[in-house]
Order: structure tokens, then C-alpha cells, then sequence
């Protein structure tokens, strides 16, 4: 119990200094973003820095919530406080998706008043080139600091690789709109040079739904996990080899394997068949072998388990 709460700090101290790298930095790429966007006259660069202000915002909720996460099951949460950060990523990328309508809106309006005659201002491209510099470096950065971390936590965080997938998509789109907002001025002499003074807002547009699309399958993934879909640890076999010995080796065959996971929280159901009359302290042997077999496994002090005794397969697949 000992080794089992000192892991449980251990990771929360590996992800909180993550998450507070990625305070110090969004907070820098916020307030350079703003003044890059000032002096370029670029709407794209303002919604960077924009998209920046949220992440470090989310990032501040999220280092509250990731110190609960951590906590061991109780009374009041039996199944742990995994839940609280998939919710959390679930309303994050709810918060994330408005953000990006903003950014729609914003731009279709600048298009529109240009077609009724109001030409926005010409852009500045004399920040482009060190801001697209600094910022993918950091964002290059950023990544690194958090999947390192992801990797070390058991790849179990949703908080780490919700910030993992924002940073790496923030660092591309910095970089394409980069090269893009470089070459504009390229427009001028082809027969786009129409859409000329509106590329900004197109470019726009286009970056707010290619981040959009990362942000919902973001939600969809942590949906699954709220809604109690069944984790990608389920197709682990090695895992299922494990729980198959542990069972064998306390008199029980192993019919059905059930594992649901909600951030940090895993839970592993074993449907067993007794191979002749058990005690009870026979099925809490299993599952404390279970437990902590698996928790070695995953690298993760928050698996649970529980053994069911039944007299044949719950879930028969269809052939």
C-alpha cells in the first residue's frame, strides 16, 4: 500500500511539472501571439494567440483536476476520479470547438464586408518569419516535454495527450499559416489576386477547421470512455494471458475479460467459472493477484479490479 501511494505521487508530481511547462510557455506564445498579430495586421495570428490564452487557461483547470484524478478510490468515488478528467477534456474541447466558431465567424464576416466594399488592412509580413520561428520551436518544445511524460505515466494521462495532440496541431498550423501568410504576396500576380486583401480570413477558416476536426475526435474519444465503452487495453492478449494464469493459479477458468478505463482509472472485470466449490477468501486472493499484476503492468497504481463467478461466457461472440 505503501509502494502503491508513493507511485500515485511520483505521477502526480511528473504530470503537474509538465502541465506547468506548458503554463510558462502558453503564456508566453499568448502574449507574443497578441503583439505579433498587432503589428502584422493578421487575423490567423491573432487567433494563435488566441488559441493559446485557452490553452493556458485549460491548462490551469487542468493542473486542479489532474492532482484529483490521481487520488485512490474512496467511498465516494468506489471507482476512482479518473471520470473527472474525461469530463474535464470532454468540456475542454467543447470550450475549444466555440473558440474556433468565434474564429469562423470572424473571418466570414471580414469576407463578406469585403464583397460590400470595405478592404481590410494590408498585412505586415516583417514579424512572420521570427514568429513562425519561435513559436514552432516552442510548441516543438512543448510536445516533447509532454509526451516524455505521457509515456512515463503509462500513456494513461487524457490530460497529458489531450495537450499533446493541441500542442502538436498549434505547431502545424503555426507553420503552414506561416508559409502561407509568407507567400500572399504571391497572389498579387495570378488570377487570385481578387481574393488577395481576404487571405488572411481564408486561411482562417481553413486552419479553425482542420483544428477543429483534432478537437472533435478529442470529444468523441473521451465520450466513449464517459459513456462506459470498452478500453483499447481489452485487445491487450498479454494482459488477458495474465488475468487467465492468475485465474487458473486460484481454481478458476476465465470466461470473459471486461476492461473500462476513465483517465487514470482503469477497471478490470473478470468472469470466472470455478472449477469446484471456492471460499471467499479465495475470490479477494484473485483479485488482489489481479490487481496488483496489472497495476505492475500498466504502470499505473489506479487499476481496480473485480471477480465475478459465473457459470458460462457472458459475451459469446458472433461467428
Amino acid at each position: 500500500m505503501i509502494n502503491q501511494v508513493m507511485s500515485t505521487k511520483g505521477q502526480e508530481k511528473l504530470e503537474q511539472q509538465a502541465l506547468q511547462y506548458g503554463i510558462a510557455a502558453n503564456a508566453f506564445m499568448a502574449a507574443y501571439g497578441l503583439w505579433a498579430s498587432v503589428a502584422s495586421n493578421s487575423s490567423v495570428v491573432q487567433f494563435d494567440s488566441l488559441y493559446s490564452t485557452v490553452m493556458l487557461g485549460s491548462i490551469l483547470v487542468g493542473k486542479s483536476i489532474s492532482r484529483n484524478a490521481s487520488r485512490p478510490r474512496d467511498r465516494s468515488y468506489p471507482y476512482g476520479y479518473g471520470g473527472q478528467e474525461a469530463d474535464y477534456v470532454m468540456f475542454r474541447c467543447l470550450v475549444m470547438v466555440g473558440v474556433l466558431c468565434f474564429g469562423i465567424f470572424k473571418a466570414v464576416y471580414t469576407i463578406w464586408s469585403y464583397i460590400d466594399g470595405d478592404v481590410p488592412p494590408a498585412l505586415e509580413l516583417g514579424q512572420i518569419v521570427p514568429y513562425t520561428t519561435i513559436m514552432t520551436i516552442i510548441c516543438g518544445l512543448l510536445w516533447v516535454n509532454y509526451r516524455s511524460s505521457w509515456i512515463k505515466l503509462g500513456r494513461q494521462s487524457l490530460i497529458l495527450r489531450n495537450e499533446m495532440q493541441n500542442v502538436l496541431a498549434d505547431g502545424a498550423d503555426t507553420v503552414v499559416t506561416g508559409i502561407a501568410l509568407l507567400a500572399s504576396p504571391l497572389l498579387k500576380i495570378t488570377p487570385l489576386a481578387v481574393i488577395s486583401p481576404i487571405f488572411d480570413s481564408i486561411l482562417l477558416i481553413i486552419c479553425c477547421v482542420v483544428i477543429g476536426k483534432d478537437a472533435l475526435q478529442s470529444f468523441l474519444f473521451n465520450l466513449w470512455q464517459v459513456s462506459g465503452g470498452t478500453s483499447d487495453l481489452a485487445h491487450d492478449k498479454t494482459l488477458q494471458r495474465q488475468v487467465e494464469v492468475i485465474c487458473s493459479n486460484h481454481a478458476m477458468a476465465l470466461q470473459n475479460l471486461l476492461i473500462t478505463q476513465l483517465g487514470h482509472s482503469v477497471l478490470i472485470v473478470a468472469y470466472c467459472n470455478a472449477k469446484h466449490a471456492i471460499q471467499p477468501s479465495q475470490i479477494d486472493n484473485t483479485r488482489h493477484a489481479i490487481n496488483q499484476a496489472l497495476q505492475s503492468a500498466l504502470e499505473n497504481p489506479n487499476v481496480a479490479s473485480k471477480v465475478i463467478l459465473t457459470s458460462e461466457p457472458i459475451f459469446v461472440s458472433s461467428s
